[in-house]
């Protein structure tokens, strides 16, 4: 229900409009993060299906990341991708559809995590 009424405010309201509307709701973010201090090998790694490749994401994949993002809001990719792929400190990795070259699943390494919590609106000082 809520998608359907998202999905046609995008249809009948205009851009400006839809982002002072959705301003006043809060905004929360769930984050999961895992610090490693001591690295040790995993020895139980789940299988990928064949139709899927594992790589590094970079600016040749664009609209693949344009069109994996755009159902996350309609400005999560100019709020999010350009930082990470232009920084030395993060890199992005995915899981493409081999069949359709979509991707499936992405993913952030980030070497420097607080500059990142600036995202969510979390100060680590």
């Amino acid at each position: 229900m809520k998608r359907a009424l998202k999905k046609l405010a995008r249809q009948v309201l205009s851009e400006s409009v839809r982002n002072k509307i959705w301003a006043l709701k809060p905004k929360t973010f769930k984050i999961s993060t895992l610090v490693l201090e001591d690295i040790k090998p995993i020895v139980d790694l789940v299988s990928v299906p064949n139709n899927y490749i594992f790589r590094e994401v970079t600016w040749d994949d664009k609209d693949e990341l344009k069109f994996f993002f755009n159902h996350k809001g309609i400005t999560a990719f100019d709020r999010k991708v350009p930082k990470r792929l232009n920084s030395k400190k993060c890199k992005g990795f995915a899981f493409f559809d081999s069949r359709t070259g979509e991707i499936v699943y992405n993913t952030w390494i980030v070497l420097d995590y607080k500059e990142y919590l600036k995202d969510y609106n979390l100060k680590p000082d």
